[in-house]
């Protein structure tokens, strides 16, 4: 599905556009214009075998390359302050925070929640959101593993059964009352309380909290990874950060 919708990207920025040597350059502009590093990055992968069965050159100084950033786990204070500044300030992305930082899921798996996914104990994840697709915006999870049951702790629970909406609602919204976008709580809230870090991030202080806690087979479910080699790889650098930090949620509700 992906490898499609990069191929459509791709025919998109060639629309009305014939291929070849005097105008090749202006295809990679339109292409680096329209998407991100990543996504361009990929398409321009593409082009660039298609150049090659065209007998057209590709020009050597594009790098089509594209290098992912490192994640970082935030520091326990880092993590006491973003809750009660994010509480105090921003209070609509206070439970969003919350379920990030127990859960380690991704991003668009806990927008897609609904109320009817979380039972008082645990919260179910098989769904994805996805705004910027062109077809349905709720998908499905990642990979097979990523369909999984998650405990939440007693801190959480309690919050939500606070915040608890009808089961068709989104678990967290807006103001408004809709699905909380990714572009907006990032513009909003995000770069606002820790614009040095990345939301992903979050997924990551998680990881490292309980590979020093727990079993890696049992953090290699809880994220929903194939394997614990798949959670050994992305995380094993922040095993040597040797951070000992208690309850990500421990100040919530006292």
């Amino acid at each position: 599905m992906r490898y499609q919708q990069e191929i459509a990207s791709l025919r998109m920025c060639m629309k009305s556009l014939e291929t070849s040597r005097d105008n090749i350059m202006r295809i990679i502009e339109d292409i680096q214009c329209r998407y991100t590093a990543a996504k361009s990055s990929r398409a321009l992968k593409r082009l660039k075998v298609l150049c090659k069965f065209a007998e057209i050159p590709f020009p050597p100084n594009v790098r089509t390359a594209y290098k992912h950033k490192k994640g970082t786990a935030l520091s326990e204070q880092q993590v006491q302050e973003l809750l009660h500044r994010t509480q105090k300030d921003y209070p609509n992305y206070y439970l969003l925070l919350c379920i990030l930082l127990d859960t380690g899921a991704r991003l668009g798996e806990v927008l897609a929640l609904n109320w009817e996914d979380w039972d008082g104990e645990s919260i179910k994840i098989c769904k994805s959101y996805a705004p910027n697709n062109k077809g349905p915006k709720i998908t499905p999870v990642k990979t097979s593993r990523s369909n999984r049951v998650l405990p939440l702790s007693a801190p959480l629970n309690r919050l939500l059964n606070d915040f608890k909406g009808l089961p068709r609602e989104p678990l967290c919204k807006s103001l408004h009352g809709s699905r909380l976008h990714p572009s907006n709580l990032r513009r909003d809230w995000w770069k606002k309380v820790c614009g040095g870090y990345r939301i992903h991030d979050l997924r990551h202080t998680c990881a490292t909290f309980l590979l020093n806690q727990v079993d890696p087979r049992v953090v290699s479910a809880k994220l929903g990874h194939e394997s614990t080699t798949t959670t050994l790889k992305i995380y094993d650098h922040l095993l040597h950060q040797k951070k000992n930090l208690p309850s990500l949620l421990y100040k919530i509700g006292s």
